[in-house]
């Protein structure tokens, strides 16, 4: 109901106004209606705060005419630590940043290569790959298995052709192998001797060749000091 007032008169005992009776009535009422809202012998302080209960994540503390609100482990601030479970961040709306590394630890299962580390990478195809610097193999041999069962070796497209060096042990010669220049139009195959301790000859260092064959050969100088001849044999 609407708050009452008793009707007080012009003067003192003018004959106007309410009377005791009605007054007491009005009075009675009023604190009726705000002992039912509060309830019986409720304590009522203008300057103390009622409880208010929390929700979900909130809590809140009353201490005096203090009232405290606090958000506990469930909520998230800017700030915190926190770990997300069954979670989904939708990146194309969202920025993730970190490190590597941090990366890594994210992602159980699944490693990252980096442009400066060293990594091992396993069954892996590199298209039109640009390998700089050296290629070294920790146990001491580097194995190439071509799928079209040959290794092309390129010119530059312009003056140097195709080549392959080995070195020697201290890396400070070697012997280059050397494809015919363009103006020769043709392709070659070499085949390499077969046989235990097979050497290949030079063409113009002195060697000894043993069981050979020659297939009518031109002999232009002699040797040595004495030219024997086995069985019948005609010079020319």
């Amino acid at each position: 109901m609407a708050k009452q007032s008793i009707d007080i008169g012009s003067a003192a005992n003018d004959g106007t106004g309410s009377n005791l009776r009605v007054g007491g009535g009005i009075i009675n009422d009023n604190f009726n209606e705000i002992y039912t809202a509060l309830g019986d012998g409720s304590s009522i302080d203008q300057n103390r705060l009622r409880n208010l209960a929390g929700g979900i994540g909130i809590d809140t503390t009353l201490v005096g005419n203090t009232l405290t609100f606090d958000i506990d482990s469930t909520v998230l601030t800017e700030t915190s630590t926190d770990t997300l479970t069954n979670k989904s961040i939708d990146l194309a709306t969202n920025t993730l940043t970190g490190t590597t590394a941090q990366f890594n630890t994210a992602l159980s299962g699944d490693d990252f290569a980096t442009l400066s580390g060293v990594e091992v990478l396993t069954s892996k195809t590199l298209t039109t790959a640009t390998l700089g610097g050296k290629l070294i193999n920790d146990s001491g041999d580097m194995e190439l298995e071509p799928v079209t069962a040959n290794l092309v070796i390129r010119g530059d497209g312009s003056s140097l052709d195709g080549r392959i060096t080995l070195n020697c042990d201290a890396n400070t010669h070697g012997q280059t192998i050397t494809a015919q220049p363009h103006s020769s139009g043709q392709t070659n195959t070499m085949l390499l001797p077969k046989g235990g301790n097979s050497t290949l000859v030079s063409e113009i260092a002195t060697q000894t060749l043993t069981n050979k064959t020659l297939d009518s050969p031109i002999i232009n100088t002699p040797t040595g000091d004495v030219v024997s001849l086995s069985g019948f044999q005609t010079l020319t």
